[in-house]
């Protein structure tokens, strides 16, 4: 692609160490992630909660899909539904924090989860 595209024939040594340096972290993920799926598993008793699964995913950037094929590997499930769940509720309040930080209050009201307050 150099021939349409001559600054990455000029970027070339960074490009590759960029791509290195992002290999690298993947592998250190992979890594981290793994030792905390199996012990998961280990605590699980046939199905890995869709929390423990969302955690996985959320706080240390562990693939759905590897979680979900390691699993299977060791005849055991991931709870999707419960997953969904936790990533649907990240999603709001990401909305709700964007939205306080942009001043759209009307988003944020529609996108906090409702206090203890005022479910009863």
């Amino acid at each position: 692609m150099g021939d349409q595209f001559p600054e990455l024939r000029k970027q070339q040594q960074l490009i590759e160490s960029v791509i290195q340096e992002e290999e690298k972290a993947f592998l250190r993920t992979l890594e981290q992630g793994t030792k905390r799926l199996e012990q998961a598993l280990s605590e699980s008793k046939g199905t890995l909660a869709g929390d423990r699964a969302f955690e996985l995913f959320d706080t240390y950037g562990f693939p759905i899909d590897l979680t979900q094929l390691i699993a299977r590997e060791q005849k055991m499930n991931v709870d999707m539904k419960g997953f969904e769940v936790e990533l649907q509720k990240q999603k709001e309040r990401s909305r709700a924090a964007t939205a306080v930080t942009t001043g759209d209050w009307a988003d944020w009201a529609k996108a906090r989860p409702p206090s203890s307050a005022t479910m009863n």
